[in-house]
């Protein structure tokens, strides 16, 4: 597996909802996750997002497809 991007930080909005700020590995700002899993496809490869931790990986099996 291959980390393509962190949480940098996380609160709590008025209702319930969380914010959540994610740093990829080229220093891009995200505030949506999806973002980064529209930016990171691969065809045939998956994504392994550890919210716990607030690490997104890439499945990384050594090819460069």
């Amino acid at each position: 597996m291959k980390r393509i991007a962190h949480r940098t930080a996380k609160w709590d909005y008025v209702g319930g909802d969380v914010g959540n700020i994610w740093l990829d590995i080229k220093g891009k700002k995200y505030h949506h996750i999806i973002s980064i899993l529209e930016t990171y496809y691969k065809k045939d490869k998956n994504f392994i997002i550890d919210y716990k931790k607030g690490e997104i990986y890439l499945e990384d099996d050594g090819r460069d497809d």
